[in-house]
């Protein structure tokens, strides 16, 4: 990545309120983190009419009845109105957790920020083309995750090599098992990204068109089984949370939330931290 295009992609976190319209119902949100090319947006559940046990599917199938494939976004709306607006595309669609409702869509920009509406929202992204970027941002893609909220776990990386995980269909489906690597580890819940050679287009293929395509091959209530190499070292029920598609990288990345945190020793095989 040239240095123009990293610095329009580093990202921050911020806590903006933003109203988002398909041109006909509108919905409101905070901005939860931003780059110069996208965001990450939270909605309450109750907007899209979802609750804390809603499978991603219906999320998303909600997300779309309410929204559309893409929507206008007007940032910061309560004191700049329609000042400084995008039109959006969702690139990530996850629910938070169990617990919450809210639901989080990682969306990118039709053309990146300039630095007067930078300036308006009062967002601490660095102009483009400057010799130092603030020391608080994460230089990743708008569709990167960032910190997890306190709420969430801390998301581990994987220990390294990455590890093999077999993500096997829900009952009922017949689809071969989906091959993947892991990305990171907590006790609660992993990222794994799709290994390549999967049968998916990325550069046409929209997050929501993915995530009915996964859960018409494999559904959202999965076996997810870890290796290494020969060694098994865990295996269990998960259930997909998220959907991340990252055409740049020609990355796919999935949340899956295991039905039981692990075990101490369960940790240890997999090369995590144990309790003291």
């Amino acid at each position: 990545m040239d240095e123009q295009n990293r610095r329009q992609a580093v990202r921050v976190a911020c806590d903006l309120p933003i109203r988002l319209s398909d041109g006909e119902a509108e919905r409101h949100g905070r901005i939860v983190d931003i780059s110069r090319t996208g965001l990450r947006v939270r909605i309450p559940g109750a907007a899209l009419g979802v609750h804390r046990l809603s499978s991603l599917v219906q999320v998303t199938r909600n997300l779309q009845e309410a929204l559309g494939d893409t929507f206008l976004g007007e940032l910061h709306y309560e004191m700049l109105g329609p000042l400084v607006q995008r039109q959006l595309t969702p690139c990530r669609i996850a629910k938070r957790d169990w617990e919450q409702t809210d639901v989080e869509v990682g969306c990118q920009f039709e053309s990146p920020l300039r630095d007067e509406e930078v300036g308006m929202l009062g967002v601490a992204l660095p102009a483009v083309g400057a010799e130092d970027a603030p020391e608080d941002v994460e230089g990743s893609g708008p569709f990167r995750r960032t910190e997890p909220a306190p709420t969430r776990p801390h998301l581990r990386k994987a220990p390294k090599p990455q590890l093999t995980a077999y993500l096997y269909p829900a009952p009922g489906k017949t689809s071969k098992p989906l091959v993947t690597r892991t990305h990171a580890l907590t006790k609660g819940m992993a990222i794994l990204e799709v290994a390549s050679g999967q049968g998916w287009d990325l550069p046409d293929l929209a997050v929501a068109d993915l995530v009915m395509a996964l859960d018409a091959a494999y559904g959202t209530s999965i076996l997810l089984r870890v290796v290494d190499g020969d060694d098994d070292l865990w295996a269990g029920p998960a259930e997909i949370q998220e959907v991340d598609i990252r055409p740049g990288n020609n990355e796919i990345r999935l949340g899956v939330t295991f039905s039981q945190q692990l075990r101490t020793e369960e940790l240890g095989r997999l090369g995590l931290p144990t309790p003291a």
